[in-house]
């Protein structure tokens, strides 16, 4: 169902309540995905648990250059839709709502303020539960501190989620945040009943 507070047009609601340096951040933040042979291991883990389930519709937000993941999710029965800013951009998926979202290695790799506007993108899709999966293992090399994260030596952002750290994230946008047990260097947490927010910028 198309959110009836997105009264305008694609073209006028484009941004301008980004900043440049957000769509910057976004377009960096495209280079940090990679091509995968096998299902991304935040996806096995829902998979596994049962968490992703159909029949129903799932936007896979920030699907980067996997090939993969939707594929496997179709699997089990779901209707998905691929959006990601730079490798897929369709920003008239995001005025609408589906009953499961999907962002995974999303919200590590922008710096604060471009993160407030993916959280609120995602809590505008939600219609029952969004998983959100972070990193949250050491970061290698020695990069520079930057923001509530670091700059790589391939000048891209990456931030390690310590315990707790995204689930306290996430409940800015959510009422109820849970953890979902993952292995080692991830973070997943399932997100419902999003908080009162204002317009949404689609992009």
């Amino acid at each position: 169902m198309v959110n009836k507070q997105l009264a305008l047009t694609l073209e006028d609601q484009r941004s301008p309540s980004l900043s440049e340096q957000s769509l910057q951040d976004f377009i960096i933040s495209g280079r940090t995905a990679i091509g995968r042979t096998k299902v991304s291991a935040p996806l096995q883990i829902l998979l596994d648990g049962g968490y992703l389930t159909g029949p129903g519709t799932l936007l896979h937000y920030g699907k980067g250059r996997t090939t993969l993941d939707s594929p496997a999710m179709e699997e089990v029965g779901l209707t998905v839709f691929d959006y990601d800013y730079v490798h897929c951009p369709a920003p008239e998926l995001l005025g609408s709502s589906y009953s499961l979202v999907f962002c995974c290695y999303v919200v590590n790799t922008l710096p604060k303020g471009s993160r407030a506007h993916v959280y609120r993108q995602l809590a505008y899709a939600c219609g029952g539960t969004v998983f959100i999966a972070a990193r949250s293992d050491r970061i290698k090399g020695t990069p520079e501190p930057d923001n509530d994260g670091v700059r790589t030596s391939k000048g891209t952002f990456q931030k390690s989620y310590q315990s707790g750290e995204l689930k306290a994230e996430a409940g800015q946008y959510f009422d109820i945040v849970e953890n979902i047990k993952a292995k080692q260097g991830i973070s997943i947490v399932a997100c419902r009943r999003p908080k009162k927010l204002g317009i949404l910028t689609l992009v």
